[in-house]
């Protein structure tokens, strides 16, 4: 019941690689298929937990570690940049509404 798209599906793919450390331009791994998708293309055995104490089910596999929370100053960077960005964006905006609003007025559009 889960809409997956393939911004996440490649996201998954690129963290799998990283695992495997695979790479896209020469795969051992996962192979791409442009247009099409992606595929395995490495031998798999099955392993058991005699053979490999280490071994673990799905439901334990080795989660994501838990996010960093950002420094003051990275926190201040990034607010430091929306903040411009906004600003940048006002400024187009109120450019934009100026050159629109005017462009009806002036000796240039005189009916004669």
């Amino acid at each position: 019941g889960t809409h997956v798209t393939e911004h996440v599906l490649a996201r998954a793919i690129s963290e799998l690689r990283k695992v495997f450390d695979d790479s896209a331009q020469k795969p051992r791994v996962i192979e791409t298929i442009p247009k099409v998708g992606y595929r395995l293309i490495a031998s798999v055995t099955a392993a058991t937990a005699e053979e490999n104490p280490t071994f673990e089910t799905a439901a334990n596999a080795a989660r994501p570690p838990a996010a960093r929370r950002p420094t003051r100053l990275e926190a201040l960077h990034t607010w430091a940049g929306l903040a411009a960005l906004s600003s940048a964006t006002a400024l187009v905006l109120v450019v934009i509404y100026l050159l629109l609003s005017t462009r009806h007025i002036g000796p240039w559009h005189l009916n004669h």
